[in-house]
């Protein structure tokens, strides 16, 4: 009987060593495939952050090349303004310059006009009548201060 108990006590003493063993083992694998998970989680966390990462760059470098090309676009609007205001200003020069060659030029037809008698006269008869009033109001003048 008392081998059978020692047997029994062995058996049971197998048993639990068995119990053990597996529940070391079960023990084991939970945290291997605790860590296997953890593992997979910080994988996924980081190729998320990766590719969150690399969209940000992309977005950075097409806010850059928006930015380069509203800066190219906006001083080519600034450039074509000031042709623009260029050409606007020689065109209002130009055509005051014009206006004042014919005011002078009305100026100088109204002058010799007023030299003219009421009828046609050449341009030398002119210039003799002129000299010939000019010499006669010169002697009236001084004959009137005798």
């Amino acid at each position: 009987m008392q081998q059978r108990q020692e047997r029994i006590a062995r058996e049971d003493e197998a048993r639990a060593d068995a119990r053990i063993a597996k529940d070391a083992a079960d023990a084991i694998a939970k945290d291997a495939a605790k860590k296997a998970i953890h593992e997979k989680m910080k994988k996924e966390c980081l190729d998320t952050l990766g590719m969150q990462l690399r969209d940000k760059e992309m977005r950075k470098q097409e806010d850059e090349k928006l930015h380069e090309s509203l800066s190219v676009h906006a001083r080519q609007e600034e450039r074509l303004y000031h042709e623009s205001e260029q050409q606007r200003k020689e065109q209002l020069k130009a055509k005051n310059l014009a206006y004042a060659a014919e005011l002078k030029e009305q100026i100088k037809m109204e002058r010799e006009r007023k030299l003219l008698e009421p009828f046609e006269i050449s341009k030398a008869e002119r210039e003799i009548n002129k000299g010939l009033l000019d010499k006669l109001s010169t002697q009236m003048t001084t004959s009137a201060k005798r």
